[in-house]
């Protein structure tokens, strides 16, 4: 990727969406979300679940293609200096434009999920800066953790929960050198604070004070280990859930025949989400497969997820082409637990 040497000048720009022609595009969705075990059903999604997948599904699949024969936009922003830098063409090796899918990837404004317009349009955000001889734009989309909880957000207003206000799955975030703060849709670390405690909490980060409040809650049992919350002082950032895996994965954190396979992941369910220290991902299915002494067996289990990833896009050469910044895929147990990945859930997503 082409490094950020020489920023030549910057350029706050109110840009209107000329750069993108878009389509809605109906999703196929899945007839259902389950669980299975051994090829057997156990679980279909329904109500608020059903919908939080749905709507997960849907914000990766909405199609859009490019007027503008080269696009440049950037991702996230440094010190005040666009980073993660994109470069997308309009057409394929052979002159035809390409169908792109997916609400784009921004840490730049990453609280725009709305898909409801006729055709989709992706909107271009207010700032733009040129590097290197070239102008990069920023759009406005969403990344990991705000489609995560956009599709929550979706589900509990559209599925009857009573408590849902504008404010859920959102925190507050007060700048040090401020006596005001702001609303912002949960990251990944405000995400597993909120699931491992009982009460709002409080976390300083980037020069600014985060208060999350209780919107998340953990999946399974976590067996003898007690010292995950916040007071007692153990995870203080979402880099501490290797802290947590450690403790379930030991000897003797769970009775005989019970382990962190059997208590934690095979007690995830459709409209869950896993968490790890750099990424957030909604499930859609879980199949499960055992031994023959009826324990899980987490080589050959796995979980079905969407996520919205953004590697795809990039500056590379090789990914000019490239259709969406999403993922939907399957990975087996072991490997994501490997990997650092915890479930949690929405509060009271089962009422």
């Amino acid at each position: 990727m082409k490094r950020n040497r020489l920023l030549r000048k910057v350029v706050i720009v109110t840009v209107m969406c000329l750069l993108f022609t878009a389509a809605f595009s109906a999703a196929a969705f899945a007839d259902s979300y389950t669980v299975t075990k051994d090829g057997t059903t156990t679980y279909v999604a329904s109500g608020m679940r059903a919908l939080a997948c749905t709507k997960m599904q849907d914000l990766s699949e909405v199609e859009w293609t490019l007027n503008a024969k080269d696009f440049y936009y950037a991702k996230t922003i440094s010190n005040g200096v666009l980073t993660g830098l994109v470069h997308l063409k309009r057409d394929d090796a052979n002159g035809n434009p390409i169908k792109r899918y997916g609400v784009p990837y921004s840490q730049v404004y990453r609280e725009f999920s709305n898909i409801d317009a006729k055709p989709y349009v992706v909107r271009l955000g207010d700032t733009s800066q040129t590097l290197n001889g070239r102008t990069y734009r920023t759009v406005k989309g969403v990344d990991c953790s705000s489609a995560t909880c956009y599709s929550w957000r979706y589900a509990a207003r559209n599925g009857g929960l009573t408590s849902y206000t504008d404010d859920f799955m959102k925190g507050s975030k007060k700048p040090d050198k401020s006596s005001t703060s702001t609303k912002y849709i949960y990251d990944g670390t405000s995400i597993l604070l909120d699931a491992l405690n009982n009460s709002a909490v409080s976390y300083h980060r980037n020069n600014s004070t985060y208060t999350t409040s209780i919107n998340v809650t953990k999946v399974g049992n976590y067996g003898n280990y007690k010292t995950y919350y916040w007071k007692d002082g153990e995870i203080q950032t979402i880099n501490d859930i290797s802290k947590i895996i450690t403790h379930l994965k030991s000897e003797g954190n769970y009775t005989k025949g019970k382990d962190v396979w059997s208590e934690v992941y095979a007690q995830i369910k459709p409209g869950d989400a896993l968490v790890c220290p750099t990424h957030v991902r909604l499930v859609t299915g879980v199949t499960i497969k055992t031994n023959v002494d009826g324990s899980i067996n987490p080589s050959e289990s796995e979980i079905h997820f969407i996520g919205q990833i953004g590697n795809n896009f990039n500056e590379e050469a090789s990914n000019e082409y490239a259709t969406t910044s999403w993922e939907n895929k399957s990975q087996k147990f072991t490997t994501l637990l490997n990997a650092k990945y915890l479930p949690v859930k929405m509060n009271k997503i089962d009422s």
